[in-house]
């Protein structure tokens, strides 16, 4: 990945805006965003592999990711998961699990994305307990809607 950096301007109105953000109170949000790395990543560079170790929360801001399994010895061809583009975010299983990165992920175009450290999240839910636990009920509905979708696409497939 490229140089990484805190959030400018942009970066923070974009990330205030976010969906997981906006139950934060101003004070929480701003003392969250500012835990944040923004980072530019060119098409076609991975940000995340299957198999490995992830201690990162990612939200895109600008253009968009691919998640996909890439063929294997155990898989035989390549299935696309999803395409992610400017507000979803990623990497967030293996944040939560301390489980190995189910699916890689890559840059499609050049994309800007945010990205939080575990560490630095533990210490703002430690910090901001309230806060914290709303930031929490965020993420699960951000999964609850995802799943709930998927589970829609599959009821299509299997329907159809």
């Amino acid at each position: 990945m490229t140089e990484h950096a805190r959030p400018q301007e942009e970066d923070r109105l974009r990330l205030a805006g976010h969906r997981m953000l906006h139950e934060l109170d101003a004070e929480a949000r701003d003392a969250l965003i500012a835990r944040f790395h923004v980072e530019d990543v060119p098409a076609g560079r991975s940000l995340l592999e299957e198999g490995q170790t992830n201690s990162r929360l990612f939200i895109v801001l600008k253009g968009a990711v691919s998640v996909k399994l890439p063929k294997s010895a155990s898989r035989v061809s390549e299935v696309k998961l999803a395409t992610l583009a400017a507000g979803d975010l990623f990497g967030e299983y293996s944040l939560f699990d301390g489980q190995p990165v189910s699916a890689t992920v890559y840059a499609v175009e050049p994309s800007r994305v945010a990205w939080l450290e575990k560490a630095a999240f533990d210490a703002f839910v430690d910090a901001h307990r309230e806060s914290g636990r709303r930031l929490y009920e965020s993420i699960a509905r951000i999964l609850v809607r995802r799943l709930r979708a998927k589970d829609a696409e599959l009821d299509v497939v299997t329907i159809g």
